[in-house]
Protein backbone atom coordinates (compact mmCIF):
# COMPACT_ATOMS: atom_id res chain seq x y z
CA UNK A 1 0.00 0.00 0.00
CA UNK A 2 0.74 3.83 -0.36
CA UNK A 3 2.44 5.50 2.32
CA UNK A 4 0.69 8.63 4.41
CA UNK A 5 4.54 9.86 3.88
CA UNK A 6 5.09 11.15 0.52
CA UNK A 7 8.90 12.68 1.33
CA UNK A 8 10.18 8.62 0.58
CA UNK A 9 13.73 7.65 -1.27
CA UNK A 10 12.32 4.90 -3.42
CA UNK A 11 10.33 7.76 -5.09
CA UNK A 12 12.92 10.34 -5.10
CA UNK A 13 15.05 7.25 -7.07
CA UNK A 14 12.60 6.30 -9.18
CA UNK A 15 12.14 9.76 -10.30
CA UNK A 16 15.71 10.15 -10.60
CA UNK A 17 16.33 6.85 -12.47
CA UNK A 18 13.17 7.68 -15.12
CA UNK A 19 14.84 11.30 -15.85
CA UNK A 20 18.30 9.88 -16.53
CA UNK A 21 16.89 6.90 -18.81
CA UNK A 22 15.40 6.38 -22.42
CA UNK A 23 11.95 6.57 -21.10
CA UNK A 24 9.55 9.42 -21.69
CA UNK A 25 6.89 9.03 -19.28
CA UNK A 26 3.38 8.93 -20.65
CA UNK A 27 0.74 6.95 -18.62
CA UNK A 28 1.31 5.27 -14.97
CA UNK A 29 -0.62 2.50 -13.10
CA UNK A 30 -0.08 2.26 -9.42
CA UNK A 31 -1.32 -1.22 -7.82
CA UNK A 32 -2.04 -0.84 -4.27
CA UNK A 33 -2.47 3.15 -3.36
CA UNK A 34 -4.07 3.51 -0.19
CA UNK A 35 -3.88 7.50 -1.06
CA UNK A 36 -2.89 8.07 -4.67
CA UNK A 37 -0.37 10.28 -3.50
CA UNK A 38 2.43 8.35 -5.36
CA UNK A 39 0.39 8.37 -8.56
CA UNK A 40 0.13 11.90 -8.28
CA UNK A 41 3.64 13.16 -7.39
CA UNK A 42 5.04 10.68 -10.25
CA UNK A 43 2.29 12.41 -12.48
CA UNK A 44 3.07 15.83 -11.57
CA UNK A 45 6.93 15.11 -11.54
CA UNK A 46 6.70 13.94 -15.50
CA UNK A 47 3.86 15.90 -16.61
CA UNK A 48 1.55 12.76 -17.33
CA UNK A 49 -2.18 13.40 -18.51
CA UNK A 50 -4.94 12.56 -15.57
CA UNK A 51 -6.36 10.70 -18.57
CA UNK A 52 -3.35 8.68 -18.44
CA UNK A 53 -3.09 7.42 -14.15
CA UNK A 54 -4.76 4.37 -13.60
CA UNK A 55 -4.93 3.19 -9.69
CA UNK A 56 -5.87 0.20 -8.87
CA UNK A 57 -7.18 -0.03 -5.04
CA UNK A 58 -8.62 -2.82 -3.51
CA UNK A 59 -9.13 -1.51 -0.25
CA UNK A 60 -12.70 -0.29 -0.27
CA UNK A 61 -12.55 2.86 2.10
CA UNK A 62 -9.23 3.37 0.13
CA UNK A 63 -10.61 3.27 -3.05
CA UNK A 64 -12.98 6.02 -1.53
CA UNK A 65 -10.79 8.38 -0.26
CA UNK A 66 -8.92 8.24 -3.51
CA UNK A 67 -11.81 8.69 -6.13
CA UNK A 68 -12.84 11.78 -3.69
CA UNK A 69 -9.13 13.53 -3.71
CA UNK A 70 -8.20 12.68 -7.45
CA UNK A 71 -11.92 12.24 -9.72
CA UNK A 72 -9.67 13.17 -12.66
CA UNK A 73 -7.47 10.05 -12.70
CA UNK A 74 -8.94 6.37 -13.88
CA UNK A 75 -9.64 4.58 -10.20
CA UNK A 76 -10.83 1.19 -9.54
CA UNK A 77 -12.12 -1.10 -6.80
CA UNK A 78 -10.14 -3.98 -7.85
CA UNK A 79 -7.51 -6.16 -6.77
CA UNK A 80 -4.07 -6.66 -9.38
CA UNK A 81 -3.85 -10.49 -9.62
CA UNK A 82 -2.99 -13.57 -12.05
CA UNK A 83 -7.27 -14.50 -11.79
CA UNK A 84 -10.33 -12.88 -13.17
CA UNK A 85 -12.98 -13.55 -10.42
CA UNK A 86 -13.15 -12.86 -6.69
CA UNK A 87 -11.25 -12.77 -3.53
CA UNK A 88 -11.44 -12.07 0.21
CA UNK A 89 -9.59 -8.98 0.85
CA UNK A 90 -8.40 -8.27 4.22
CA UNK A 91 -9.04 -5.14 4.75
CA UNK A 92 -7.23 -2.53 7.32
CA UNK A 93 -9.79 -0.60 9.68
CA UNK A 94 -7.27 2.03 10.09
CA UNK A 95 -6.68 4.18 7.45
CA UNK A 96 -3.29 4.48 8.32
CA UNK A 97 -2.25 0.83 8.56
CA UNK A 98 -1.20 -0.56 4.85
CA UNK A 99 -1.41 -4.29 5.54
CA UNK A 100 -3.93 -4.87 3.82
CA UNK A 101 -3.78 -7.61 1.39
CA UNK A 102 -6.28 -10.60 -0.41
CA UNK A 103 -3.43 -12.94 0.64
CA UNK A 104 -3.95 -14.68 4.69
CA UNK A 105 -1.89 -13.79 7.51
CA UNK A 106 -1.89 -14.19 10.83
CA UNK A 107 -2.69 -10.62 12.20
CA UNK A 108 -6.06 -10.37 10.02
CA UNK A 109 -8.29 -10.50 12.81
CA UNK A 110 -11.52 -9.49 12.96
CA UNK A 111 -10.63 -6.11 16.09
CA UNK A 112 -8.13 -4.83 12.86
CA UNK A 113 -9.19 -6.15 9.91
CA UNK A 114 -12.91 -6.96 7.88
CA UNK A 115 -13.00 -9.17 5.31
CA UNK A 116 -15.00 -8.38 1.95
CA UNK A 117 -14.97 -9.62 -1.25
CA UNK A 118 -13.66 -7.52 -3.86
CA UNK A 119 -13.67 -8.35 -7.55
CA UNK A 120 -9.77 -9.68 -8.52
CA UNK A 121 -8.45 -8.86 -12.10
CA UNK A 122 -5.78 -10.20 -14.35
CA UNK A 123 -3.56 -7.39 -15.36
CA UNK A 124 -3.20 -8.78 -18.90
CA UNK A 125 -7.04 -8.54 -18.80
CA UNK A 126 -6.73 -5.21 -17.36
CA UNK A 127 -4.52 -3.76 -20.22
CA UNK A 128 -6.85 -5.25 -22.89
CA UNK A 129 -9.71 -3.85 -21.61
CA UNK A 130 -8.67 -0.40 -21.37
CA UNK A 131 -6.83 -0.28 -24.75
CA UNK A 132 -3.52 0.20 -22.86
CA UNK A 133 -0.31 -1.28 -25.51
CA UNK A 134 2.13 -0.36 -22.98
CA UNK A 135 3.19 0.91 -19.50
CA UNK A 136 5.63 3.59 -18.58
CA UNK A 137 5.72 3.91 -14.66
CA UNK A 138 4.43 0.57 -13.01
CA UNK A 139 3.93 1.04 -8.96
CA UNK A 140 3.46 -2.36 -7.13
CA UNK A 141 2.78 -1.73 -2.88
CA UNK A 142 -0.07 -4.78 -2.49
CA UNK A 143 1.36 -6.48 0.66
CA UNK A 144 2.86 -9.98 -0.52
CA UNK A 145 0.98 -10.33 -3.87
CA UNK A 146 3.84 -8.95 -5.83
CA UNK A 147 4.48 -12.39 -7.82
CA UNK A 148 0.80 -12.24 -8.40
CA UNK A 149 0.32 -8.82 -9.96
CA UNK A 150 3.67 -9.56 -11.91
CA UNK A 151 2.02 -12.68 -13.53
CA UNK A 152 -1.12 -11.57 -14.12
CA UNK A 153 0.39 -9.31 -16.94
CA UNK A 154 0.78 -12.21 -18.62
CA UNK A 155 3.05 -11.82 -22.23
CA UNK A 156 2.23 -8.25 -21.69
CA UNK A 157 5.01 -8.12 -18.93
CA UNK A 158 7.18 -7.25 -21.85
CA UNK A 159 5.57 -4.41 -22.72
CA UNK A 160 6.37 -2.63 -19.34
CA UNK A 161 9.13 0.02 -19.10
CA UNK A 162 10.00 0.75 -15.70
CA UNK A 163 8.55 -1.33 -12.63
CA UNK A 164 8.90 0.42 -8.74
CA UNK A 165 7.65 -2.27 -6.49
CA UNK A 166 7.70 -3.41 -2.79
CA UNK A 167 8.94 -7.24 -1.87
CA UNK A 168 8.87 -9.30 1.58
CA UNK A 169 12.45 -10.81 2.77
CA UNK A 170 10.26 -13.15 4.99
CA UNK A 171 7.10 -15.05 5.02
CA UNK A 172 4.48 -12.95 6.24
CA UNK A 173 1.76 -13.75 3.93
CA UNK A 174 0.32 -17.03 2.22
CA UNK A 175 1.80 -17.79 -0.92
CA UNK A 176 3.72 -15.17 -1.01
CA UNK A 177 6.96 -14.76 -3.27
CA UNK A 178 9.91 -13.65 -1.60
CA UNK A 179 12.58 -10.91 -2.84
CA UNK A 180 15.05 -13.81 -3.95
CA UNK A 181 12.77 -15.70 -6.32
CA UNK A 182 11.58 -12.23 -7.30
CA UNK A 183 15.05 -11.28 -8.48
CA UNK A 184 14.83 -14.00 -10.82
CA UNK A 185 11.62 -13.81 -11.98
CA UNK A 186 11.96 -10.41 -13.10
CA UNK A 187 15.47 -10.51 -14.45
CA UNK A 188 14.16 -14.03 -16.28
CA UNK A 189 11.67 -11.74 -18.46
CA UNK A 190 13.82 -9.43 -19.49
CA UNK A 191 13.87 -6.66 -16.58
CA UNK A 192 17.46 -4.74 -14.75
CA UNK A 193 17.65 -3.95 -11.12
CA UNK A 194 18.71 -0.59 -10.97
CA UNK A 195 18.17 0.00 -7.62
CA UNK A 196 17.13 -1.15 -4.08
CA UNK A 197 17.23 -0.88 -0.92
CA UNK A 198 15.96 -2.92 2.60
CA UNK A 199 13.39 -1.75 4.79
CA UNK A 200 14.67 -3.48 8.06
CA UNK A 201 14.51 -6.77 8.10
CA UNK A 202 11.58 -7.30 6.61
CA UNK A 203 10.71 -5.71 3.05
CA UNK A 204 12.94 -4.25 0.12
CA UNK A 205 11.95 -1.56 -2.28
CA UNK A 206 13.37 -1.83 -5.42
CA UNK A 207 13.35 -0.18 -9.49
CA UNK A 208 13.45 -2.11 -12.60
CA UNK A 209 14.27 -1.25 -16.34
CA UNK A 210 12.87 -3.18 -19.13
CA UNK A 211 16.13 -4.38 -20.82
CA UNK A 212 14.78 -3.53 -24.26
CA UNK A 213 14.91 0.59 -23.54
CA UNK A 214 18.15 0.61 -22.05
Amino acid sequence: MGSIDNTRIELDMYETIIENSNIIPTNIIEIGSQNGWDSNRLANRFNIHDDNVYILEAHPGFYHTITTEYPNYNVYNLAGSDTNGVVTFNAAKNFDDGRSSFLDRDIYTSKDFIKVDIESTRMDTFLTNHSIDSIDLLKIDVEGATYQVLNGFGHKLGDIKSIQLEAELQPFWNNSMLWDDLKIYLKNNGFHLEWFTNIGDAQVDSIWINEKVL
